[in-house]
């Protein structure tokens, strides 16, 4: 096998074969119990210069998301994962599969990929869990076979206590941004760059995170008003973006964001049984569009949101071409409006990285909005 990666784990140097993982929610507790390193595949756009590859096999108006990723691991320069583990999200993503196949075997490459169905029904309808019980367990007999590993449960509740701790780790750094003792820059960066450390490094990383070094350097003096905003989405905003909100003195009070708290507000109680974890996992998780159970509650769910955090106003960072959070736009919008909410759509791209010329002006007249109404809106 190729691509396997040195970790360093309770029993000194060891070799863990790499499962690339996509999209944002997989297993990660069930690959890690069964010896394997984790990472997940998300947010490629800084990592890639061009799409000649990805523009070969998808439309232009494909989202930056699929693009990105396909791109990434048909390029000759990608580096060798020892297999992916893919699940179906949105119409495209769950095509996306016998795409990287087809592009990889022109290419004279090919890797192993993983798959399991999450059922587009609320997991308590007739059969619904039932199908999502099954598809875990054959994919536990698919690792063992291939990887020649077996499962065992204690290393299950291990993982499943130590990815609890992770997320939970994350919320309290949340905390300290919503306070506006960290940057929520700083915070975005390594959550995002994590997905690729080992867990011990990136749990190490986390906590030296929340040491005084990294104290807001943005922060406003003290009494000065201070919007607080939740941000929305399935990807992060640029950093260029995050630097301009963050610079017209805008209090990031939460997130909404996929890569963020759509991934660590789960806080599941570690057991012993994957078929009962991860039927409570998905069926309990944080909804998103792209986990189609669970979109019937999107709405209350990020009301709560702003209530919980006290926010002001949203912005919501919308990503070109992605058809599921586009169509419940006009429903969140009238919701919001209903409720005095205050809401500034952006839209980024695969070649909005930089180019944020408009979008600066604009944040920076929603938080004048704001600040001329801050603590007015319920």
């Amino acid at each position: 096998m190729t691509g396997s990666t040195t970790l360093a784990g309770n029993h000194g140097q060891q070799k863990k074969p790499v499962i690339a993982c996509f999209p944002l929610y997989p297993p990660l507790e069930l690959f890690h119990c069964m010896g394997l390193n984790p990472m997940i595949l998300w947010d490629l756009k800084a990592r890639i210069q061009d799409t000649q590859e990805s523009d070969a096999h998808l439309q232009t108006f494909t989202c930056s998301v699929a693009r990105a990723l396909t791109q990434f691991l048909l390029a000759d320069e990608a580096p060798g994962f020892d297999a992916l583990f893919m699940y179906n999200a949105c119409d495209t993503l769950r095509n996306l599969p016998e795409i990287i196949q087809a592009g990889l075997a022109g290419k004279g490459r090919s890797i192993p990929i993983f798959r399991l169905h999450i059922p587009t029904l609320a997991l308590d309808q007739p059969h619904s869990a039932e199908y999502l019980q099954k598809g875990i367990k054959g994919l536990i007999q698919e690792i063992e076979a291939y990887f020649q590993v077996r499962f065992d449960p204690k290393n299950f509740s291990s993982s499943a206590f130590l990815y609890r701790h992770m997320r939970r780790q994350y919320r309290q750094l949340e905390t300290q941004v919503a306070h506006g003792r960290l940057d929520f820059a700083v915070f975005n960066q390594l959550c995002c760059s994590g997905r690729h450390l080992p867990d011990t490094r990136h749990l190490a990383e986390l906590a030296i995170l929340a040491g005084p070094e990294h104290e807001n350097q943005n922060a406003l003096p003290a009494g000065a008003p201070q919007p607080r905003v939740l941000l929305s989405g399935i990807l992060p905003p640029p950093p260029a973006v995050i630097q301009a909100m963050e610079k017209t003195g805008l209090c990031i009070a939460g997130n909404d964001l996929a890569n963020l708290s759509r991934s660590y507000l789960a806080d599941m109680e570690p057991l012993d049984d994957p078929v009962a974890y991860y039927t409570g996992f998905y069926s309990q998780h944080p909804p998103c569009p792209t986990l189609l159970p669970s979109a019937d509650s999107r709405i209350p769910h990020l009301l709560g949101l702003v209530h919980s955090r006290k926010a002001d106003g949203i912005i919501w960072i919308g990503e070109k071409y992605c058809e599921y959070e586009y169509l419940e736009m006009p429903f969140l919008e009238k919701q919001l409006k209903q409720k005095n909410i205050p809401l500034l759509q952006l839209e980024c791209g695969l070649d909005d990285k930089e180019n944020i010329g408009a979008l600066k002006t604009r944040i920076e007249a929603f938080a004048e909005l704001l600040r001329s109404s801050h603590g007015s809106i319920c």
